[in-house]
């Protein structure tokens, strides 16, 4: 899906790669970041009527071709919006018709200046091409993309020190197991009693290779059956650790699953 085009109080939504020629009525276009999807090719054509264009926020032009009465926008998704006649369109900023939010209203002039940092050349005149790598905000006005992202990674980084202090792994109780008895494959060992399914946990640690993690319910499962020996290995180590989308370790709990020494029948007097 590409534009919603708003009329009379109807919303329709054109889809990719289409042309939409308007009629002599008053339309609006509404170019939306959650709607355009990658590769999306939109068309716009004037057709009489009062029109207008409203780029909401959080949209990203890195691209612009400017001539005498049309423009060619290219998003950081690579959609790219076609609008022919671009002179006789007002072209809003921050606005959204949806969602009753205004924006700021512009003449084609003043947008090729002002948001692509372009001059519009004279009919017959080469295209201007300008790479304005600008973010649309809600009050109208316009940011560098890098600003946008800087922003983002502040927020991210404070959001993941936050959560470090407030995640905590409980487990359940883990009971010992029987030396020379095999442990089947899938047999619950313990269980995350707090698990979170957005956090992603990893095992690791010396025996961290016989257990996983099942993601859907926290439960802390053996991979493949063993046969535990007490005289060998008293018990098995391994570490839960709690990790963000980097890999990077939020918080840890170490895991110690005991062998039940079993004395052999027989040795009594």
């Amino acid at each position: 899906m590409a534009v919603q085009y708003v009329k009379d109080g109807l919303k329709l939504i054109q889809t990719a790669g289409d042309t939409y020629i308007g009629n002599s009525n008053d339309q609006v276009y509404i170019v939306n970041p959650n709607i355009i999807k990658a590769g999306d090719t939109i068309t716009i054509i004037d057709q009489g009527g009062t029109n207008k264009i409203q780029f909401v926020q959080g949209v990203e032009i890195v691209e612009s071709i400017v001539v005498a009465n049309e423009t060619q926008l290219t998003l950081s998704n690579g959609a790219v919006i076609n609008v022919r006649g671009a002179d006789t369109f007002t072209f809003n900023i921050g606005g959204d018709a949806i969602n009753g939010v205004e924006g700021v209203d512009t003449d084609f002039q003043s947008f090729a200046e002002e948001v692509l940092g372009a001059q519009i050349p004279a009919e017959g005149e080469p295209p201007v091409i300008t790479e304005p790598n600008i973010v649309i905000q809600e009050d109208g006005s316009v940011v560098p993309a890098e600003e946008t992202t800087e922003e983002t990674a502040e927020e991210t980084e404070g959001t993941v020190e936050e959560t470090a202090e407030e995640i905590t792994i409980e487990l359940a109780e883990i009971a010992p197991t029987p030396e020379n008895t095999e442990v089947p494959a899938g047999t619950v060992i313990t269980s995350i009693v707090n698990f979170d399914p957005n956090i992603t946990y990893t095992l690791e640690g010396d025996d961290a290779s016989l257990y996983e993690i099942d993601s859907e319910t926290g439960e802390i499962k053996v991979v493949e059956a063993y046969t535990p020996d007490y005289e060998t290995q008293d018990a098995y180590n391994i570490v839960v650790k709690a990790v963000d989308t980097d890999g990077n370790e939020i918080v840890s709990q170490d895991i110690s699953i005991p062998v039940e020494d079993i004395e052999p029948e027989g040795d009594g007097f």
